[in-house]
């Protein structure tokens, strides 16, 4: 007499993968490879796009360079001539 009608509604707290403990990644087989190969992903894709960068210029001014220890000059560009335009 010792079972009741509901005896059967609590086997899935038994289940292998559900009281595993500390084999709770179990539950998830390949997510802790997923996330250690995405991450080295990030990395590697990170490091690739600072080695592969073009240097940016932070002006769109030109100077020329004076003697040493004086300040650079702005240089004058010279405009170019189009031959298409009247």
């Amino acid at each position: 007499m010792g079972r009741t009608i509901f005896a059967s509604q609590d086997k899935w707290r038994k289940h292998p993968m559900i009281s595993g403990g500390a084999k709770g990644m179990l539950m998830f087989p390949g997510l802790l490879t997923a996330t250690a190969i995405f991450s080295v992903y990030l990395v590697v894709e990170t490091i690739y796009k600072q080695v592969t960068a073009k240097p940016h210029s932070g002006t769109i001014y030109k100077y020329k360079k004076n003697e040493l220890g004086e300040m650079p000059e702005l240089a004058k560009e010279k405009k170019k001539k189009n031959k298409d335009h009247h």
